[in-house]
C-alpha cells in the first residue's frame, strides 16, 4: 500500500494533468497553466529561504563568509525596493541601475568568449568555415556598437538576418533540446519503479 502511495498516485495525477495541458480545452489548460504558476510562485518563495538559510549557516561558520554577507544584504535591499511593485519609482531604480547593468556586462562578455572561439578554432582547423565564423562575428559585433555607425546597408542586413534567422533558429533548437530532456527526466522521475 505504501508504494501505491508513494509511486504510482502522484505519477499517475503527473500524467493525468500533463495529459489535460497537452489535449484539454483552452479554459481548462488556462486554468491549469494558472495553477502552475501559483505553484512556481511558492517554490521560488522556498528556494529564495533555502538560499537565505544556507547563506546565514556561511556567516556562521568558522571561515566567516563575506560573500554571504555580501548576498544577504543585498537580497534584503533588492526585495525592499521592489515589493512596493514593480511601477514604483524604487523598483525601476532597481531594474535602471542594477539589473539593466548587469545585463549588458554579460552581453559585453560575448565579445570575449566569440573572440576565444575563434581563437581556438584557428589552432584546431583553419577551413572556410572557420574564416565564415570568424567574418560574422566580427560584421555582426561591428555593427551592433553604436559608436561607430556601421549599421547600415548590406551590413544592416546581415546583421539582421544573422540575429533574427539563424541566431533564432538555433535558440529554438535549443530549447526544443531543453524540453525534450525536461520530458525525459520527468517520465524517468514519475515512473513508478520497483523497490530495489
Amino acid at each position: 500500500m505504501g508504494r501505491i502511495v508513494k509511486q504510482w498516485i502522484p505519477a499517475f495525477i503527473a500524467m493525468i494533468v500533463c495529459l489535460l495541458v497537452l489535449f484539454g480545452g483552452l479554459q481548462l489548460r488556462t486554468t491549469l497553466i494558472e495553477w502552475a504558476v501559483i505553484i512556481a510562485a511558492f517554490a521560488f518563495l522556498l528556494g529564495l529561504l533555502n538560499v537565505g538559510l544556507v547563506h546565514l549557516k556561511a556567516i556562521r561558520s568558522p571561515q566567516g563568509g563575506i560573500y554571504s554577507i555580501v548576498f544577504l544584504a543585498s537580497m534584503i535591499v533588492s526585495i525592499a525596493l521592489v515589493l512596493p511593485g514593480p511601477e514604483k519609482e524604487s523598483a525601476q531604480w532597481v531594474f535602471k541601475y542594477v539589473i539593466g547593468p548587469v545585463g549588458a556586462s554579460l552581453a559585453a562578455l560575448m565579445v570575449f568568449t566569440l573572440t576565444l572561439a575563434a581563437s581556438r578554432m584557428l589552432h584546431v582547423r583553419r577551413d572556410w568555415r572557420t574564416w565564415l565564423f570568424i567574418l560574422t562575428a566580427i560584421i555582426v559585433l561591428v555593427s551592433s556598437i553604436p559608436l561607430l555607425g556601421l549599421n547600415w546597408g548590406v551590413i544592416s542586413g546581415f546583421r539582421a538576418f544573422v540575429v533574427n534567422v539563424l541566431g533564432m533558429a538555433g535558440m529554438r533548437g535549443l530549447l526544443l533540446g531543453v524540453v525534450l530532456g525536461t520530458v525525459m527526466t520527468a517520465i524517468r522521475t514519475l515512473w513508478p519503479r520497483g523497490e530495489s
